[in-house]
């Protein structure tokens, strides 16, 4: 009766865990999280991210786009998890470095003159 109910499991979870690293310790992930789904238990595997590298699915649905970054190099970006048919998307550049579009956002988004955004950077606005 020490886990029949949420109160119960939560006043002795540290023994429920204990008791449920022990079952699960030399038992593969996927097999747990079968037997538990056929027993009507919510269960799903936790993937590491070496998983997440090398689930075949994954790889099909091109979540993982590697661009090269000026400071990281080689390195891997997360596309959104769903594709739309019509517009299916994809990672047009790395991920900015920090001050790198200044330039475009001042002069062309907020209009700034050329001698305004010069000034500006001349008193270390944009460190």
């Amino acid at each position: 009766m020490r886990f029949a109910t949420l109160p119960k499991r939560k006043e002795n979870e540290r023994e429920l865990n204990e008791l449920i690293a022990e079952w699960t310790r030399d038992q593969d992930a996927v097999g747990v999280m079968s037997l538990l789904q056929s027993s009507g238990v919510h269960a799903g595997v936790v993937n590491t991210m070496r998983d997440l590298f090398s689930d075949p699915q994954i790889a099909f649905r091109n979540i993982w786009q590697e661009r090269e970054h000026s400071e990281l190099g080689r390195h891997n970006y997360r596309m959104v998890s769903y594709q739309l048919s019509e517009t299916p998307g994809g990672i047009r550049q790395p991920a900015p470095c920090l001050g790198q579009d200044n330039e475009r956002v001042f002069l062309e988004w907020l209009d700034l003159s050329r001698t305004e955004y010069q000034e500006l950077q001349e008193q270390g606005v944009f460190s």
